[in-house]
């Protein structure tokens, strides 16, 4: 009697987590399970997918970023791009593709592998950094009357006082965050030089 091995046609997923401040590693799992991938093929160590892939035909590892390959930069002489490489190349090397979660890519595709790759060296770069405080709204414009701006410039332009700085103190008695430079360089509500020697 003639026995056909049946050959599966489903591919060959395994999953791979690394723990982040932002993204962390039991999340991952959960996005992992989600796509498909058995809870006992996701590995949290590079060498354990490596290994898995090695020798199947249609292997995917599956992982939530491609960034997650990489370790995060802890010392000054690490390079996590080069790490990033080494992984996609280690892989691709085996013979099986990466495929992204969060964006569905498939380094099987060479415009979504230049893309995967390209913003996940993007977010190697950036990965760590606190937004700077001088990011966020800052301090709001100083906003004037009508009534002040006029009283402001029929000081600036009085010759009666003899230095730009006593025409400024004039301004300030009545308007303080009232300033030189405002004085000077306001041309559009018909500041300028105020004809002073000074």
């Amino acid at each position: 009697m003639y026995c056909a091995k049946v050959i599966s046609t489903a591919p060959y997923l395994c999953g791979f987590v690394r723990e982040f401040p932002r993204l962390s590693a039991k999340a991952q799992t959960g996005k992992l399970k989600q796509y498909g991938v058995e809870e006992i093929r996701i590995y949290d160590e590079l060498a354990g997918p490596v290994a898995a892939v090695s020798g199947r035909r249609r292997a995917i590892v599956v992982v939530v970023q491609l960034h997650v390959l990489a370790p995060p930069k802890l010392l000054t002489n690490s390079n996590p791009r080069l790490d990033l490489w080494a992984a996609v190349k280690a892989i691709e090397a085996k013979g099986a593709t990466i495929t992204e979660v969060d964006s569905g890519r498939n380094s099987g595709n060479k415009d979504e592998r230049d893309d995967m790759i390209a913003e996940a060296i993007e977010k190697i770069t950036h990965a760590g950094r606190a937004p700077r405080r001088r990011d966020g709204a800052g301090r709001p414009p100083d906003e004037f009357t009508d009534e002040q701006i006029e009283f402001a410039l029929h000081e600036w332009y009085n010759l009666s006082h003899k230095t730009n700085a006593a025409a400024l103190a004039a301004i300030q008695k009545r308007i303080p965050s009232w300033t030189l430079n405002r004085c000077q360089k306001w041309k559009a509500k018909g500041f300028g030089p105020s004809g002073r020697n000074n």
